[in-house]
């Protein structure tokens, strides 16, 4: 099942470029009441960590073309409704454009002569994370024969040739990958037992197993129903409502890293997609996709750049990665699914990927949990409003809990304020004993250490119209939402029902994700 993307056209962009070997959408965060108070930290219902920071282009510039099989119209980005917005510098293009378009598989750009190909972000040296991944492509007209060789020689000697594979389809999937040896993958237009000449494309590759764990929430062939929203809350947690999930899915045990952060983002910075400039992470046209730029509250951004990689700072691999945007989760998504030859979860034509993206909910791809989906996994169907029924300040990382990262003068002082993820399960850690604080599922620290982002739209009245079955928040709107709290939300305003926003260009050292799955029947 496909359905559009409530987004606006920015997402759309940013993913759009990164299938083409192009960028991503974000925006440049600054602090707001950025120091670290002696006594007193504001709850952030609404995470108010930081503000969004746009880049101004000259008026004559207000629209930017890009390729992709011929032009998409792009037009500069604009700051969220209700937010402050500054100049930023715009970071310094590659200079070698077209060398860059090269090693990305995509050959110089003249007017097609017969069928034309197109690989789904693949570049040369590309890492896969599974042993038989599957490699996609783009191929107009639709079921022209493509034909994919595997060889340990780059010169595709036919001796040196191990695998090759004739597909009408859009995708096949390779013969097991022996780990760390190194590949060349040929693909290319397959007519009159020849490859059509300008379609080939060569890249080197490789295979190196890396998995972020996964726990199932809803199995195939089953559905649920539970009450979202909680009464005692918020105006914006009201009114409670029955909601059933049909959609099999799995969630994230734990929140993305920054060591798994780092590891997909290398490949991209590695490929010349991205690159690492100052303290932040950028993409082509000055996009953000995350950084530390502003994000000075603590220790909790845990990288530093070495020979333009991000590199996890030592002892912090295993906290949660912040100062991400919506956009950057939604890339890390897209990469990872296509690392382990997964199906995305977002789809789009080429002839009009702005209005024509969609949401494919039946993809086995990563992707971001829908709000819904979220409280089920936390809450369950008895209503809990905390893991396990009641909140333990050490079970749960908020802001003032005693946790051996939190300082005693400030928050940050210890090195925090986040905390490992998975920390508290039970065990003595030092002469600190923890209280388990996972959810029904099995999931850690779905309340408290860091916000996480969900797909949706905010919108404060959407539990009065929501729909009753699988909702994915408004069609529009100017701020995503963020469920769990974090390490400096107050004890009184905690609970798993508790509903955040934030603008889904800006940045937070208060914001991460966690990941989710479409799960699929065996077979299917």
């Amino acid at each position: 099942m496909a359905r559009k993307i409530p987004i606006n056209r920015y997402l759309t962009l940013g993913i759009v470029l990164l299938v083409g070997g192009g960028g991503f959408l974000g925006c440049t965060g600054i602090p707001k009441e950025s120091e670290a108070p002696s006594t007193k930290v504001e709850s952030p219902v609404l995470p108010s960590d930081s503000i969004p920071m746009v880049g101004q282009r000259d008026k004559e510039k207000a629209t930017e073309e890009i390729s992709l099989e011929g032009s998409v119209s792009v037009p500069a980005a604009a700051s969220a409704a209700g937010t402050e917005s500054t100049a930023g510098t715009k970071p310094k293009e590659p200079e070698n454009t077209e060398e860059l378009r090269t090693k990305q598989g995509k050959p110089e750009r003249e007017p097609p002569q017969g069928p034309t190909l197109q690989t789904v972000l693949l570049f040369d040296g590309f890492v896969f994370s599974v042993k038989n991944p599957s490699v996609r492509w783009k191929v107009n007209p639709e079921g022209t024969p493509v034909r994919v060789e595997l060889a340990k020689d780059p010169g595709f000697a036919p001796e040196r040739i191990v695998w090759a594979k004739l597909s009408l389809e859009d995708h096949v999937q390779l013969p097991d990958l022996a780990e760390r040896e190194e590949y060349y993958l040929r693909i290319g237009v397959f007519q009159n037992d020849t490859f059509l000449k300008d379609s080939v494309r060569v890249f080197a590759i490789s295979f190196k197993a890396f998995s972020v764990p996964m726990l199932p929430v809803l199995q195939p062939g089953t559905t649920a129903t539970f009450t979202m929203g909680y009464n005692g809350g918020m105006e914006r947690e009201k009114p409670e409502h029955p909601v059933t999930l049909t959609h099999p899915f799995a969630l994230g045990t734990y929140e993305v890293t920054n060591e798994e952060f780092a590891l997909v983002m290398n490949q991209l910075l590695k490929g010349g997609i991205l690159r690492w400039e100052g303290k932040n992470l950028w993409g082509p046209e000055g996009i953000l996709v995350a950084g530390s730029e502003g994000l000075s509250f603590g220790t909790q951004f845990g990288f530093t750049e070495k020979e333009g990689l991000l590199l996890p700072l030592p002892g912090r691999e295993k906290h949660p990665v912040v100062g991400v945007s919506w956009y950057g989760a939604w890339v890390f998504c897209y990469v990872l699914s296509l690392m382990e030859g997964l199906e995305p979860a977002v789809e789009f034509e080429l002839s009009d990927p702005i209005q024509t993206a969609r949401l494919k909910l039946d993809a086995d791809g990563y992707r971001l949990p829908s709000e819904a989906e979220w409280e089920y996994a936390a809450r369950g169907d008895k209503m809990l409003l905390y893991p396990g029924g009641t909140l333990n300040p050490n079970g749960v990382n908020f802001y003032r809990s005693g946790d051996p990262f939190e300082g005693y003068g400030s928050p940050t002082e210890a090195g925090g304020p986040t905390t490992p993820v998975g920390y508290f399960d039970g065990s003595v850690r030092g002469r600190y004993r923890t209280v388990r604080g996972a959810g029904p599922f099995g999931h850690f620290d779905l309340l408290g250490n860091v916000w996480e982002w969900c797909i949706d739209w905010f919108d404060p009245s959407y539990y009065r119209i929501s729909s009753k079955e699988n909702p994915l928040g408004p069609d529009k709107g100017s701020q995503r939402v963020v469920r769990g709290g974090a390490w400096n939300t107050q004890r009184q305003d905690l609970r798993l029902t508790l509903r955040g926003f934030f603008p889904p260009e800006g940045t937070s050292y208060s914001i991460g994700f966690r990941l989710a799955r479409t799960l699929k029947e065996k077979g299917k």
